[in-house]
């Protein structure tokens, strides 16, 4: 018998069936499973990872509409039915409750919970999302020890409103189990679409994470953060991130513990310049930061110069060790503030990406932009885009004196106005080293066919260009221009190496 080919070799290793299971479907990896033993095993378990609760439940008993929106199972659940379940549940890692055509009545999880053979129904599960309107006690269903990820999404937590009062009781009582059944859990998200009522949810909330020792992430709306739940999370051993999503009136915050946040690295805040100097300035909290984001919901409070310029040295003077920094506050209406309000910022020697947004602008020169650079060797991102109704005082040339003082930069968002220097000699111009990506938002632009030139000298091969699409429609001709004049910037080096390559005697 000969031995088999090399390709038959191939597809029976898993790492190479891995990767090409990647490229295909859910449903083209279902029809893989019939092709052999070997590849059966793997694509169920590619197609099995990720699975939603529609196609669980469905694998226990049809379904049967009692009502026009709300199904229920046929029959009582049986020996059989579970059998048939657990030949696909030890392959699930993650769940998804989402959102579905019509509701489970109440009988549907009651079945489950009160017919299931074991406690762990899906063994090997490690993440849960909660993605559709269904009660937040159904993750009680499904979470257990091994479960290390908890999402539950804006989705669910806007249809809270829509349940009655007992499923809200137990929605809230899911949150108090959570240290009991999934004390392992590492990340854990809430979102919220919209400023809503969520005072239910804070108390449980609040002593739940209290108990979870090995908390890494945590996820909140601003408007759940009290001083209760603050000192809670500041005693947490292994918790780095802290990421407060937006709202509109983010909760006031009085105090913080002492020596809290012993392992916090990572810390985005939602909050007004007032109520970032109670967090910052605070004896207890984490000074050793490495990535901060701060913005400030813009109809709460206006930051004027002074005050952006003290947030500005707030950063600075408490958090030497940053690495990543956003700031998005928000500005006063029509307000054009000086560059020197970032002075203080330049002092961070460390930082390695800077993203600077505001609903209006901050005047910059092109001196202010070399300026940052030289004050910021490490920089790998610049994402300086602002107000397009504020055009900046520099053009596109500007990029000819950053590149020589930019050596690690890889990726650059800048707004520009639509000149290019006539003084210019673009034949000295210095690619960029490490650029990957250049994006010019809503930058205006008159001169399509001599920016594309111009870029093919100052960006490196395979720096991609992005730009905004309801920007100057005339950046669409530069991105068709730019490869055909870097073909030609090619050959030209190739002509200035043979000719300056010694001949051979």
């Amino acid at each position: 018998m000969s031995n088999p080919s090399v390709a038959q070799h191939a597809l029976s290793l898993r790492d190479v069936l891995l990767e090409i299971f990647l490229y295909l479907t859910r449903g083209e990896i279902a029809s893989n499973a019939r092709v052999c033993k070997v590849w059966q095993s793997l694509a169920l378990g590619e197609v099995w990872r990720n699975a939603s609760i529609v196609g669980l439940v469905a694998l226990l008993a049809p379904l049967t509409r009692k009502e026009p929106d709300i199904m229920v199972f046929s029959h009582a659940i049986h020996a059989s039915d579970w059998a048939r379940f657990d030949k696909y549940a030890w392959r699930v890692r993650c769940i998804c409750f989402d959102a579905t055509p019509c509701k489970y009545g109440d009988s549907v999880f009651s079945q489950i919970a009160h017919a299931r053979p074991r406690l762990n129904l899906l063994p090997n599960l490690t993440e849960i999302k909660l993605c559709g309107s269904h009660p937040l006690s159904v993750v009680t269903l499904f979470g257990h020890a091994s479960v290390k990820t908890l999402a539950i999404t804006s989705t669910a937590i806007d249809g809270l409103s829509e349940l009655d009062e007992q499923s809200i009781t137990e929605s809230s009582a899911m949150l108090s189990y959570l240290p009991t059944q999934m004390p392992n859990l590492r990340n854990f998200r809430v979102e919220a679409s919209r400023d809503q009522s969520l005072f239910f949810l804070v108390g449980p909330l609040t002593l739940a994470l209290r108990s979870l020792s090995f908390l890494e992430e945590l996820y909140l709306p601003a408007t759940l953060i009290t001083n209760d739940m603050v000192i809670s999370l500041s005693l947490l051993p292994y918790l780095r991130c802290i990421e407060m999503m937006p709202s509109i009136n983010p909760a006031p915050l009085d105090s913080l513990p002492s020596n809290g946040f012993p392992s916090l690295k990572i810390f985005g805040a939602r909050a007004s310049i007032a109520q970032a100097a109670l967090w910052f300035f605070k004896p207890g909290f984490a000074k050793d930061l490495t990535s901060l984001s701060f913005s400030s919901p813009y109809m709460a409070s206006y930051s004027s110069t002074e005050s952006y310029r003290d947030l500005a040295a707030m950063i600075a003077s408490n958090f030497k060790l940053l690495v990543h920094l956003s700031l998005s506050p928000a500005i006063s209406p029509f307000t054009l503030l000086p560059f020197d309000v970032l002075e203080p910022i330049l002092s961070l020697s460390t930082l390695q990406t800077l993203r600077i947004m505001n609903q209006d602008t901050i005047e910059v020169k092109q001196d202010d932009l070399v300026k940052i650079f030289k004050s910021l060797p490490n920089l790998t991102l610049l994402s300086f885009q602002l107000d397009p109704h504020y055009l900046p005082k520099f053009s596109i040339a500007t990029l000819a004196a950053l590149s020589p003082l930019a050596p690690n930069l890889t990726t650059l968002a800048l707004t520009f106005n639509d000149g290019l220097s006539d003084d210019l000699d673009v034949d000295t111009v210095v690619p960029f080293r490490k650029l990957r990506m250049l994006d010019v938002g809503r930058s205006p632009i008159v001169a399509p066919v001599q920016v594309a030139s111009f870029l093919s000298r100052a960006l490196p091969d395979r720096c991609a260009l992005g730009f905004d699409s309801k920007g100057d429609s005339a950046w669409e001709k530069v991105q068709e221009l730019l490869p055909a004049f870097t073909q030609v910037r090619q050959e030209e080096r190739r002509l200035t190496l043979t000719s300056i390559r010694p001949k051979s005697a």
